[in-house]
Order: structure tokens, then C-alpha cells, then sequence
């Protein structure tokens, strides 16, 4: 019986395959994290992190076929070709990657110092220093299904 075994090809072609190849598992991965991200109850004690979690590796994870780097990006006329609707969800994802996951700084996240001050009459005293942060989190189940759609 004979037996195979793999031999990698170097190609322009075989190169284009292997790209392609590469946008397809992150898009394929993406519509899983969708389907975990519409499943996460977000009131559950680990709903909040789960929720911000999937969110980010949803954005990333897609936004990495429209980008450029090690592999070409997909074709602009893909994303040309959407409905608008779906367009919208695009342009979306790629805002929430540049802004919510790729950037620290940003409208989604902020960070404040606070001194805590005892306000008694004659001399006030200071209680101590202490840090406040908020997140926003944009996903929802319903954004999820609307991504895994386009």
C-alpha cells in the first residue's frame, strides 16, 4: 500500500491559496466566537468578561482579512458588493478594532485617578488615592448575529 505524505508547494499560486486559506479560518473563527458571544448570558457573574472577551477576538479576528500584513488583505470590491446594511456592520467592526481593541486611548474606555478627601469641619484630610475605570462594551448577541451574517 502506498503511503502519502505532504510536500509544501512554493508558488505565486500556491502563496494566493494559502492566504486565502489563512482570511477563510479567521472568518470561519469568527462566526464561532460569534455563536459563543450570542449564547453568553451578560447579567451572569462571568457574562461581563466573557462578553468583552469574545467582542475583542470578534473584531480582531475579522478585521485582520481586511488589513494589511504578513498575508494580503481581501479585496476591496468584497466589502464594495455588501448591502448597506451589512456594509454598516463592516465599517462597525472595523471601528470597534481600531478604537475598542487595537487603542487604548478612546471614547470606549476611560480611566480616572480620585483622592478621597474627609470633608470635617476645620482641617480636611486626605483618605487615600485611588484609581476609577469604565468600559463600555458595544457587543450585544444581536451585533454577534449580524456579523456571523455578513
Amino acid at each position: 500500500m502506498a503511503t502519502w505524505s505532504p510536500r509544501l508547494v512554493m508558488s505565486r499560486e500556491a502563496a494566493t491559496l494559502a492566504d486565502l486559506a489563512g482570511a477563510k479560518y479567521d472568518l470561519e473563527t469568527t462566526i464561532g466566537f460569534c455563536k459563543q458571544l450570542e449564547a453568553v448570558d451578560p447579567q451572569s457573574p462571568k457574562g461581563y468578561v466573557l462578553v468583552d472577551a469574545l467582542s475583542t477576538a470578534i473584531a480582531i479576528r475579522y478585521s485582520r482579512c481586511f488589513t494589511s500584513g504578513v498575508r494580503p488583505r481581501l479585496d476591496a470590491g468584497v466589502v464594495k458588493a455588501l448591502p448597506g446594511d451589512l456594509r454598516a456592520i463592516h465599517d462597525f467592526l472595523r471601528v470597534i478594532r481600531d478604537k475598542y481593541a487595537a487603542h487604548s486611548v478612546n471614547a470606549l474606555e476611560e480611566n480616572h485617578v480620585t483622592v478621597h478627601v474627609r470633608e470635617a469641619p476645620g482641617q480636611p484630610a486626605i483618605g487615600g488615592i485611588g484609581t476609577l475605570q469604565a468600559r463600555t462594551l458595544v457587543f450585544s448577541g444581536e451585533n454577534a448575529a449580524r456579523v456571523r451574517e455578513l
